[in-house]
């Protein structure tokens, strides 16, 4: 009976000791995996979510917020490279409301693509935006370890 005293005694111990255990804060210069943040004219924009679908030739790259579809970035290409955003080539799209804002210059920069993960990660440059939902510059974005749908 004392052995199994003792042994209960350790084990609440250890699980005192467990959940005292803080986790070290997040490094607030990475972003999370499947994050997808910019600055739209100059204010900071997070998504609750972003995801990416791969064809043979093309990747689509999605973010939402609020249950609907913000940015969509429709690219040429499936590897790590440099794609010039040209409405109807390498699409950057954005939606501020029901109707859209394509874009007319800068670029997306896919820098790791990990087939066997199923992540894609990157930036993209200054873009500006026009048509129907308004003209936007869009800055500074990043794409962080999103998973393929």
């Amino acid at each position: 009976m004392k052995k199994l005293k003792a042994l209960f005694a350790v084990s609440v111990m250890l699980s005192f000791m467990a959940c005292n255990k803080s986790d070290p804060a997040p490094d607030p210069a990475t972003p999370a995996a499947g994050s997808f943040t910019c600055t739209i004219d100059g204010t900071a924009f997070t998504a609750d979510s972003a995801h990416y679908v791969k064809t043979a030739t093309q990747t689509f790259i999605e973010a939402w917020k609020g249950g609907v579809v913000k940015f969509e970035i429709n690219l040429t290409g499936i590897t790590a490279s440099t794609y010039n955003v040209l409405m109807g080539t390498n699409d950057f799209i954005y939606w501020p409301s029901a109707n859209y804002s394509g874009g007319t210059n800068g670029s997306v920069i896919i820098t790791n693509y990990d087939n066997t993960a199923n992540q894609i990660t990157g930036t993209f440059s200054t873009i500006n935006t026009t048509g129907p939902g308004g003209a936007f510059t869009i800055a500074t974005g990043v794409f962080t370890k999103l998973h393929k749908l």
